[in-house]
């Protein structure tokens, strides 16, 4: 061996690295708790490309770096995307999983690991209504956990399917407000156009119930097989949840695979105060639900649950004698029912939160996050300034200043991210742009959202 590698794997390099680390760390948290930096210190990717391409930092100047140029998720003006602060003990396990860094695509690889995935689905479907016959597997984000499910439906509807292919128009009925992560699912299954059957979506911007046998009509009538439904909770772009329950019901009739897009707001079950949202969820035969949404955990640690644990073997029916047994309930063996053949640790990160502060601590953050959106709402609505589109359910709210045109709001929203003293996006609702914003972080004040509103105010009077 290599006096290089066996410098590169010794206790002191891991020590010095550890610790480098963690005061990084510890520092940007200081400076994002404390509001000591804008959010962002935003630069054009081309210039940022740059600046890199030129520098050649060591370790620890590489890591200050990388903070610099990155967005603070803990500061309490971001209110972006849909990315949680992670909780200290889910990044611990995070990084300690690293380490350890065991597979699980069988058993033997990632014992403790594949145990403990199993657990922490047997702690989380009874919240979703499920029973002793469900199961779930953990994986690699909401995208994944998605296209699985439609790919086992698929299954449930024509096993002959993953052999000789597919011989007819099939689809899935969905909300036109749906995640695109759905639509990007069925093309991948190489359904096409015809693989996505659109329901319209009512005034409050959920999929219309009233046209749901209208919408299976005319996807019949273009010689579409309907194999399932797939309910949003809620959709990404305003935050409502479908009639979860109706679509059950219209699931049952049919008989149709019927699939719960949870991946945001499936937490919504810890809570008493917000459980009704989730109201049906118990009919589905498979949800996604993402820890790293509102769960606090980091990105990507993702749940499908299904209602019946044999299900989950359908999405994947090959042969793999080298790695499998031949037992169909063979649960320990993740290989046999995920997508990736190389199955990080992801469960136990999940685990060690609950382990260590109980499924309180979830309803908490829920009900912090969406408490604060409906007093950030009611502050937007007693302003003659602006206008929201929709009363959210979550807490995803989309609102505009009155008079400003659509590319003045496109316009502001530049003027904001370059300022790095917010992060906000944009997002357009029926031909019309909108501000959108996402609480994920139980440190954001309404102080600090009745700043925001000052700025944009004072920033649109600035370009007029």
């Amino acid at each position: 061996m290599t006096e290089r590698l066996k410098k590169a794997y010794s206790t002191e390099t891991y020590q010095m690295l550890s610790q480098e680390t963690e005061r990084v760390i510890l520092s940007a948290l200081d400076i994002a708790l404390n509001e000591k930096r804008n959010v962002t210190n935003f630069i054009k990717a081309d210039h940022l490309y740059e600046i890199w391409k030129e520098s050649n930092p060591s370790f620890p100047k590489m890591i200050t770096d990388i903070v610099e140029h990155s967005v603070l998720i803990h500061h309490p003006k971001y209110i972006g995307h849909q990315v949680c602060m992670p909780l200290p003990i889910g990044s611990t396990m995070s990084h300690f999983g690293s380490h350890i860094n065991n597979g699980m695509a069988v058993y033997e690889m990632g014992m403790a690991a594949s145990v403990i995935d199993r657990l922490m689905i047997e702690k989380i479907n009874p919240y979703f209504g499920y029973g002793d016959k469900s199961s779930g597997i953990f994986t690699s984000g909401g995208t994944v956990a998605n296209i699985t499910a439609l790919l086992c439906a698929r299954a449930n509807f024509d096993p002959t399917i993953w052999k000789e292919g597919q011989k007819e128009k099939i689809g899935f009925m969905v909300s036109d407000q749906a995640h695109y992560c759905i639509d990007r699912a069925v093309r991948i299954m190489g359904l096409g156009d015809d693989g996505i059957v659109l329901i319209p979506s009512d005034q409050d911007y959920k999929a219309d119930t009233n046209l749901l046998e209208q919408t299976y009509q005319i996807a019949i009538d273009k010689g579409i097989r309907v194999m399932g439904i797939i309910g949003s909770a809620p959709s990404t772009a305003t935050g409502m949840y479908d009639d979860l329950r109706s679509f059950g019901n219209f699931a049952k009739k049919y008989n149709l695979w019927y699939h719960i897009d949870a991946a945001h707001g499936g937490p919504a079950v810890f809570s008493e105060k917000y459980a009704h949202l989730m109201d049906g969820c118990e009919m589905a035969d498979s949800i996604t639900v993402d820890a790293h949404k509102m769960m606090m955990m980091p990105a990507l640690t993702t749940m499908l649950l299904f209602k019946n644990h044999e299900d989950s073997y359908k999405t994947f029916a090959q042969e793999a004698s080298y790695l499998f047994g031949h037992e169909d309930w063979d649960w320990s063996n993740y290989g046999k029912r995920t997508m990736e053949c190389t199955k990080i640790m992801l469960g136990m990160r999940l685990y060690a939160a609950w382990q260590e502060y109980g499924v309180e601590i979830f309803k908490d953050n829920v009900e912090q996050c969406f408490d604060q959106t409906k007093e950030f709402t009611e502050l937007l609505l007693n302003d003659q300034n602006f206008e929201v589109p929709v009363n959210p359910d979550s807490n995803i709210i989309c609102f505009r200043l009155k008079d400003a045109t659509d590319s003045e709001i496109e316009k502001i929203r530049e003027l904001i991210l370059e300022s790095g003293q917010y992060y906000i996006l944009k997002t357009k609702l029926r031909g019309k742009l909108y501000f959108r914003c996402t609480l994920m972080n139980p440190f954001t004040t309404i102080d600090h959202l009745r700043q925001l509103l000052n700025e944009l105010k004072l920033l649109f009077a600035g370009i007029r």
